[in-house]
């Protein structure tokens, strides 16, 4: 019984590391977006994760919905889920549909285009209990389909050429570990 007694207080002393962390940005929930992460810690300083962005959006006259999808690795420089500096990359996948109807002749043109790409960058993570918050940026490199096809509801096409591209982004996200 005093074995027992011993080993539940030495179990009860240690610090458990929180090993799951699911993230979201709330300046894109603010433009409509739904997007969310789920990140789980596979070692003291690296932690793996995926995301999805769903966004359906009209400007003017051209409707996008937008679907993008990828895949995360994370360093934490003072432990995953640690409240310090953090380097990430990642991969994604991404499909955009368009809508758009001319304003001088009411014709309406549609067509998908997906692409794929990568990116790295890193920030800070304050960490609060189980809430924190990131500011961080981050460099992504994509490149899709060479050419997106428009077709009219008369029939008629018409094509655009998309390059690839390198950008620059910003991030700020909200979590919560567990």
């Amino acid at each position: 019984m005093k074995k027992l007694l011993i080993a539940f207080l030495m179990l009860g002393s240690v610090n458990v590391q929180s090993q799951y962390l699911a993230r979201t940005s709330p300046l894109l929930l603010a433009v409509g977006a739904l997007n969310g992460e789920f990140q789980y810690g596979i070692s003291p300083n690296i932690s793996v994760g995926a995301g999805l962005l769903q966004w359906n959006v009209e400007i003017l006259d051209v409707e996008m919905n937008v679907n993008s999808y990828h895949a995360r690795l994370d360093y934490w420089t003072a432990g995953v889920f640690q409240q310090g500096w953090y380097l990430s990359g990642l991969a994604l996948q991404s499909t955009f549909e368009l809508s758009s109807t001319s304003l001088l002749s009411s014709t309406k043109y549609t067509g998908e285009v997906s692409g794929s790409g990568f990116g790295f960058g890193g920030g800070y993570h304050w960490q609060w209990e189980s809430f924190n918050l990131e500011l961080g940026a981050q460099m992504l490199s994509y490149s899709f389909d060479t050419t997106l096809k428009l077709k009219a509801n008369d029939g008629t096409t018409r094509q655009e050429d998309i390059p690839a591209g390198t950008g620059l982004g910003a991030e700020f996200n909200m979590g919560w570990v567990f």
